[in-house]
């Protein structure tokens, strides 16, 4: 078992910031074997939208490379991830967190899939590793 995560430095009041913001709805048309993250980071760039929030649902890739929760390794961290999966997989639910790392983009996917031999998995999306299998509009 883990310690409890403590985080260092002042805690910041209030602990959430509300802002009002407008809401823009957009289609990402991702071609067959374009890249993922980059694929979706150029849409929203195209779109003139710096944030945001991507259904994933029936994105099918070839590869899907994912990790799962894990133990950490070490003491230091409460969770951590498991080696990277590599599969065919088409998701069956999931979102991306699309938004801002200093100038560049920066994304976070977790979904849900069902993976080519059958089975089904969940974990978070490579996304600079991953591959549309086939063309789709999200």
């Amino acid at each position: 078992m883990n310690p409890p995560v403590e985080h260092p430095g002042t805690r910041v009041e209030p602990r959430a910031h509300a802002i009002p913001t407008e809401t823009v709805r957009f289609p990402i048309d991702i071609p067959a074997g374009a890249t993922v993250e980059p694929a979706i980071l150029a849409a929203f760039a195209a779109a003139g939208v710096l944030s945001g929030f991507v259904i994933m649902d029936g994105l099918a890739c070839a590869p899907l490379r994912y990790v799962m929760p894990a133990a950490s390794p070490t003491p230091d961290r409460f969770a951590w991830y498991s080696a990277p999966h590599e599969a065919q997989g088409t998701f069956l639910s999931g979102y991306m967190s699309v938004g801002r790392d200093g100038d560049n983009g920066f994304t976070h996917c977790h979904g849900h899939w069902a993976l080519a031999d059958g089975t089904q998995a969940i974990g978070h999306l490579l996304g600079p590793e991953s591959v549309a299998a086939e063309p789709i509009t999200l």
